[in-house]
């Protein structure tokens, strides 16, 4: 008689956790995300784009070094400074709709979310705040980041 109790308790135990791995990929999307605006403000190009899918940069017709001295050019010509950003949210995927259109062609139908972050950029002395919205896909067992649109910025 005691093994159905210790069993029942061993069975709602296993279900409780099955459902608490799900919920950490949302946070090491968001993590990744975190990282790669750290990065950028503090001028570290190379491990920000570490953070980027082969894919997007594909996308993007670009080297991992091309996209390291555009940064470091707009720093050097522009003063570009990323001052602050601030995760806004983290949204999985469930379709295509919830995925701006310039990122379709990324998607990789497995885990998937959308992070919008708003940053506050410097370039040539004026402050914006802009607001991105970056697609995070599981690529190869990373997450990795594959795609980033950037809206109209604000003052």
């Amino acid at each position: 008689m005691k093994k159905l109790p210790l069993f029942s308790i061993l069975l709602g135990f296993m279900l409780v956790c099955s459902g608490c791995f799900g919920m950490n990929d949302s946070k090491e999307a968001e993590e990744i995300v975190d990282q790669y605006y750290s990065h950028l403000s503090e001028g570290n190009y190379e491990k920000s784009t570490v953070l980027l899918s082969e894919e997007y940069i594909d996308f993007l017709g670009a080297t991992p070094q091309d996209i390291i001295e555009v940064f470091r050019q707009m720093e050097t010509e522009q003063g570009f400074t990323v001052h602050s950003y601030s995760i806004l949210s983290v949204d999985k995927v469930e379709s295509t709709n919830d995925v701006p259109i310039q990122l379709q062609s990324q998607m990789t139908g497995e885990k998937e979310y959308i992070i919008r972050v708003e940053s506050k950029v410097e370039v040539n002395g004026t402050e914006n705040r802009i607001p991105d919205d970056v697609l995070v896909s599981m690529v190869d067992g990373e997450w990795k980041i594959k795609g980033i649109v950037s809206y109209s910025p604000t003052e």
